[in-house]
């Protein structure tokens, strides 16, 4: 703050708080003389020391306030050619309380300065931290695009795999039923040999069904009664499969030779009711379970008459498990 308004600032201080004060006829002579002031020992008046003039102008408009304000308050004015000891000791600490005042006007500045360069650099990192967050998002969006592309080819590789998997199932069920076929075909051939060696099933047809080997006779025809004998005396018997009957019968019917024109075609199989009327057993003892595939309307017993299992075989019609009269001539399976 400049010397002129601390004392502006101050002399308005003093009129305010002082009651009106009534200016000497002297007041110019006493203006004059107040660059001067009394020795401490009364002598001679020496001038203030002091290089400022705005310094020495606001010490002397103090030092008149201040004797315009002792008149005021009824003390006796000596004049205002000179100040006594107290009136110099007066101006002398508001001199350098003035003096304080300006020497912490430049730090004051400097503490400005100093100020408004840390908000220059605030602005500035606060700038730069801005352009990191640009930069961030920008890479978040770079980050969230390869993401998905990650995802996408996840995916994809996912979709591929499967496709593998199954494939490599469809292959694995493909060779089993090659080494199944081979395995068939190797007990079938082996069983051809055995069977050539001893002459005893030739002519005829082999195959297998869930680990059993069965032997179609379609050479020559028989009743059911001699048509087990005959599998017996080479230590066989009529067919008994465990199960998987449907397949059984599509196994059998591919190997039949086709079905006349007209009239009835069958393959004796060994089960029959001629021990119980109604109540059909393997020739092992063992009853034919309920779930049995017979065919439709079967077994009808025709009157008492059909007691022997036989697979019937019409060209286009029936190829289902029917009962028959045992008499009747028929195909036959042995079951080795």
């Amino acid at each position: 703050m400049a010397p002129s308004a601390v004392v502006t600032v101050l002399s308005i201080i003093l009129f305010v708080s002082s009651p009106v004060i009534p200016i000497p006829a002297s007041f110019a002579e006493g203006i004059l003389v107040l660059s001067t002031t009394a020795s401490p020992d009364g002598g001679s008046k020496v001038p203030l020391e002091t290089n400022d003039m705005k310094l020495n102008l606001a010490v002397n408009q103090l030092a008149i306030l201040h004797l315009l304000r002792k008149g005021a308050s009824g003390n006796k004015c000596e004049g205002m050619t000179g100040m006594g000891r107290g009136d110099l000791e007066e101006v002398q600490r508001l001199r350098e309380e003035l003096a304080s005042l300006l020497d912490t006007q430049c730090p004051l500045r400097d503490s400005v300065a100093e100020v408004r360069d840390h908000q220059e650099a605030v602005s500035h990192n606060q700038q730069k931290l801005e352009n990191y967050v640009k930069d961030i998002n920008a890479s978040n969006n770079n980050l969230n695009g390869t993401l998905s592309q990650v995802r996408i080819t996840v995916s994809e590789m996912s979709s591929n795999l499967l496709k593998i998997q199954e494939d490599i199932k469809r292959l694995q069920e493909q060779i089993a039923m090659k080494e199944q076929d081979t395995e068939k075909n190797n007990s079938t051939a082996q069983l051809h040999d055995d069977m050539g060696a001893t002459n005893l099933w030739s002519p005829g047809r082999l195959f297998r069904h869930e680990g059993q080997e069965f032997y179609l006779n379609t050479d020559q025809k028989k009743t059911w009664k001699d048509a087990r004998e005959w599998c017996q005396e080479r230590g066989g018997d009529l067919a008994q499969p465990n199960g998987g009957w449907d397949l059984f019968r599509q196994q059998l019917l591919q190997l039949l030779p086709p079905a006349p024109p007209s009239g009835h075609q069958g393959v004796w199989l060994g089960a029959s009711d001629t021990q119980q009327e109604g109540h059909w057993v393997w020739l092992s003892g063992t009853p034919i379970p309920h779930n049995f595939p017979w065919g439709r309307g079967q077994p009808d017993s025709n009157g008492r008459t059909s007691n022997c299992l036989e697979i019937v075989h019409e060209k286009d019609v029936r190829r289902e498990y029917n009962d028959y009269m045992c008499s009747d001539p028929r195909y036959f399976v042995c079951q080795l």
